[in-house]
């Protein structure tokens, strides 16, 4: 379920043991690979997180059948038939940038294909021209066709690719489509993240013959046909951009971590940083280990292509740098617009200058806790950071944003020390049949799992709700949510009201009666008395005979 929204707090310093989930930027790749031949896959140590089921999606789209694995809840198992569909649909497509890696198998595959151009993080223009251009010197033809991009080409033939610049997405989706050309690929400054190294491994272990994987040059030998493909199992890479999500995190808050499921080598420039601004940060058998004391020194940084600083840390670095002691200047160098989150920043206190690709961050002994938006998956996580370095309550908003590149954030950090919480929307359903005061209805609204949905006393307008179950953010499974001074749960969904409605006759149809008519109507469900907080506990619904007259909808107030 998508987050709503994530409340930090200071508190001490985080120790303990936390593990990154399969890295994000691989798992969707590793999935759009296995569209290039018919078969079952299982790919393990995948990410629970929003992307992959959008990319789940679009699998389905496409004629595959997709599942987690139910001994294995990191396992995901993809079941690829004879013929898929090469299409990507637009609603699903504009969820998720990472979306247009389908082009290079699916064009392989069928000869054709039909994606729709794609969304996700508002980062500024990402062009997909280097996609086009090295398919169509393949062989392929592409062009744009309402908004959708079409392309055809019944066989693919090797060739020489070079890329103006060495983008991860145009490489994967050329590497994709050059398993399956006649003759010889070579694509020269390709990208060498540890991301497409994973790739071309999965690739390889399918029957496909890439060499070069993580230099500048690739050079794979087409097997002309999907035959020549099979199936196979692979467990994914580490997320090294979460392991630096929980670095950062130790870098401003203190204190000691193991990371498991991380490896140094992958994020070494990064390590080399975090040394110059203080921290200790080395492998170890479990992965890395890293500790911090003390304030940071201010460092400056430029991101740049792999092994460079990705762009996915600078978030990171900047919330750093706003706490650290000295001035820093952050260098983008790979995407515009990626300083958006910078304003949240200086909301929370941070004194920072932006000026085109730069950062200019002078640190401040303390940040002060503020409400805060997420722009995107990285920048909302990074503001969660800072809260833990601010004084009072941060409250990161629109953090859906956040769950599209992390598995429980929020309750990682929780187990390790963190004062932080996840908190998520109200679940709407459909009102079952029975009254609302009937005990049928009652265990409806407690089998649904939710709990929460606000009611002002003398009315009926509804809020945002919790999930009642497993505490999201405590590091716990089982835990219930703990209710807060002045914070009231209500056992009734909003789905069962109606506009000017007693929830009870909403659902059925029935006409709204005035409000004038007091003793011959059903009550609302919620007394118009008022506590000192301005919203009457509500805890559970009064079993009745099912007849407004006797039941009422009242409730009973522990």
């Amino acid at each position: 379920m998508a987050i709503e929204r994530i409340t930090v707090r200071p508190g001490r310093a985080l120790e303990g043991t936390v593990a990154v989930a399969g890295a994000k930027n691989s798992a969707l790749k590793l999935m759009a690979a296995t569209l290039l031949a018919e078969g079952s896959y299982r790919l393990r140590n995948m990410p629970r997180i929003t992307d992959v089921e959008s990319m789940a999606d679009l699998l389905r789209a496409a004629g595959c059948a997709v599942g987690w694995n139910p001994q294995d809840p990191a396992a995901l198992d993809i079941v690829v038939p004879a013929e898929i569909e090469p299409l990507a649909p637009y609603e699903i497509v504009e969820k998720f940038r990472a979306s247009i890696i389908v082009l290079g198998p699916m064009l392989a595959r069928c000869g054709e294909a039909r994606v729709a151009l794609p969304g996700g993080d508002d980062l500024g223009p990402r062009p997909i021209d280097m996609h086009v251009r090295g398919l169509s010197e393949l062989g392929a033809e592409l062009e744009v066709v309402h908004g959708n991009i079409v392309a055809r080409a019944p066989n693919l033939l090797g060739a020489r690719v070079l890329l103006e610049f060495p983008s991860v997405g145009a490489t994967e989706n050329l590497v994709m489509a050059a398993v399956m050309a006649k003759g010889t690929t070579v694509i020269d400054n390709a990208a060498r993240e540890p991301e497409i190294a994973d790739l071309c491994e999965m690739l390889n272990r399918m029957g496909a013959s890439i060499a070069g994987a993580g230099s500048p040059t690739l050079v794979i030998e087409g097997t002309g046909g999907a035959e020549e493909l099979h199936e196979t199992d692979h467990t994914a890479i580490g997320d090294r951009v979460e392991a630096a999500t929980y670095l950062a995190a130790l870098g401003v808050a203190g204190g000691e971590l193991t990371i498991t499921g991380a490896r140094r080598d992958h994020m070494a420039l990064l390590a080399q940083k975090l040394g110059e601004m203080g921290m200790r940060v080395s492998a170890d058998a479990e992965g890395i280990w890293a500790f911090s004391s003390g304030r940071l020194r201010s460092v400056d940084c430029s991101t740049l292509p792999y092994p460079g600083l990705a762009t996915d840390y600078k978030p990171f670095l900047v919330t750093m740098l706003a706490v650290a002691s000295g001035v820093g200047i952050v260098t983008e160098n790979l995407f515009a617009g990626r300083f958006r989150y910078v304003d949240e920043l200086r909301r929370m206190g941070a004194d920072i200058r932006t000026d085109a690709h730069h950062a200019v961050v002078r640190g401040v002994e303390k940040l002060s806790g503020a409400p805060v938006k997420a722009t995107d998956i990285r920048a909302g996580a990074a503001l969660a950071v800072a809260g833990l370095g601010a004084e009072g309550t941060t409250v990161v908003s629109d953090a859906h944003h956040v769950a599209r590149g992390y598995e429980d954030l929020a309750g990682k950090l929780a187990s390790v020390g963190a004062d932080i919480r996840a908190e998520y929307p109200f679940k709407r359903g459909v009102r079952p049949a029975g009254r609302v005061g009937s005990r049928r209805a009652a265990a409806w609204i407690g089998s649904a799992g939710f709990a929460g949905a606000r009611f002002r006393a003398g009315g009926l307008r509804a809020g945002a709700g919790r999930p009642v179950g497993p505490a999201v953010g405590h590091g716990q499974q089982g835990d219930q949510h703990q209710q807060r001074p002045g914070h009231h749960q209500h056992l009734v969904p909003s789905a069962l009201m109606g506009q000017n409605r007693h929830p009870a006759h909403a659902a059925e149809g029935r006409p709204a009666r005035s409000r004038s008519r007091r003793r011959t109507q059903a009550r609302p469900l919620c007394s118009r008395r008022r506590t000192q907080a301005g919203l009457l506990p509500c805890a559970k619904l009064l079993s009745g005979n099912g007849s407004a007259g006797r039941s009422r909808g009242r409730i009973r107030q522990d």
